[in-house]
């Protein structure tokens, strides 16, 4: 759950985070990346980014205000949950282009590991 104070009210507002059974995606996650343009890294991320919003912009267009996005991630079995696993390079750049790309913003984003 998030938890946003909005200005002037003194009182907190509370958002839960979204409850369906969302959408897969076909592209591997791709973490946020500060690399060049060229590097492919950042062609990784912008091919994520990119399916996403293909995906996402005409769900996000049916729905009202305040909008919410939870960011469920899957690991392998033989994967590490608590070795480099930074959920927030996962999930910024992915509710950034969107809000982007859809012209709103988000009011929660929450992001599971698993």
């Amino acid at each position: 759950m998030t938890i946003n104070r909005p200005a002037g009210s003194g009182l907190p507002t509370v958002y839960s985070r979204p409850r369906d059974d969302g959408v897969a995606l076909e592209v591997p996650l791709a973490l946020d990346s500060w690399e060049a343009g060229g590097h492919r890294d950042q062609l990784r991320l912008n091919k994520f980014l990119a399916h996403a919003k293909d995906i996402a912009l005409p769900l996000i267009e049916q729905l009202d205000d305040p909008l919410a996005l939870r960011l469920d991630v899957g690991l392998a079995p033989d994967k590490d949950l608590l070795t480099q696993r930074d959920l927030d390079n996962y999930a910024r750049p992915l509710a950034k282009h969107l809000a982007q790309a859809s012209g709103r913003r988000f009011a929660s984003l929450s992001a599971n590991l698993s």
